[in-house]
């Protein structure tokens, strides 16, 4: 509960700092949505929201908001929908990710705007960073009977031969995030200059570019007990944890997705 009430509080003050600045009575579409923790958010600011993920997303069972399910490609709303098309932590997971910027450009109304929090190379270098306390702190709750899962280290270096070396390879070896590539081409992938060349598109321009301003890692160790003022202050020294991209749609574009 203690982690799940960090990542919460979390997703709520990033939607915030990336939208703090709109007015509310704005229709914004959130892609990959999650268990609608930012889309609730986002409405108690004012906004209307509507909200799609994946039909088999692992948090399709806790959802707390309405969201729409969809193919991870094509947007089920007419062109021109929406003020806003919001999305975070989400552009790293999606395989067609050319074609679904596409959508969000066709179903967003000229003059509206992309926004886009992304991880960032920092994220990824503290995330592999701490993989190894994180992976001591498994297995040492897994030892103790806490927590056995298949990825534990005492469980997964069972085995003979190659399948034995194997299995070791994967715990000892920080995963992937996203889609890019593994844990160590992400630190190339994740950089903000290549976010912007795969978000850059003739019918947006640029609004603003900017770390997000907090610093957190994708393992788990202090959750709460670091306190998010002070991931504010860590941030300019250790890197943001995510990038902020808003783009917005040339008010004399005409949306073409196909």
């Amino acid at each position: 509960m203690a982690a799940q009430g960090y990542v919460e509080q979390l997703r709520v003050i990033e939607v915030r700092q990336a939208l703090h600045w709109l007015p509310p009575g704005r229709h914004i579409l959130e892609i990959g949505a999650g268990v609608g923790w930012q889309a609730r958010e986002l409405s108690t600011m004012g906004h209307e929201v509507e909200a799609v993920d994946l039909a088999g997303s692992a948090y399709a069972a806790e959802r707390i908001w309405a969201i729409r399910d969809y193919d991870g490609e094509h947007l089920p709303y007419a062109d021109q929908t929406f003020d806003v098309v919001y999305s975070s932590n989400v552009l790293e997971h999606v395989e067609r990710l050319r074609s679904l910027l596409a959508e969000m450009r066709r179903v967003v109304k000229p003059g509206g705007y992309l926004v886009h929090l992304v991880p960032s190379a920092s994220w990824r270098l503290w995330t592999t960073l701490t993989y190894y306390p994180d992976l001591v702190r498994r297995a040492w709750r897994s030892v103790r009977g806490r927590a056995v899962t298949p990825e534990s280290a005492p469980h997964a270096a069972h085995g003979r031969g190659p399948q034995r070396w194997r299995r070791l390879l994967r715990v000892f070896a920080p995963p992937a995030h996203g889609l890019f590539g593994n844990a160590i081409e992400e630190l190339w992938y994740f950089k903000s200059a290549h976010w912007r060349r795969l978000l850059s598109d003739a019918e947006l321009e640029w609004h603003a570019s900017r770390p997000a301003g907090l610093f957190y890692s994708g393992s788990i160790l202090f959750g709460l007990k670091l306190p998010f003022s002070m991931r504010r202050q860590l941030a300019p020294l250790l890197g943001s944890s995510c990038h902020l991209f808003i783009l917005r749609k040339r008010a004399a574009a005409i949306a073409v997705a196909r």
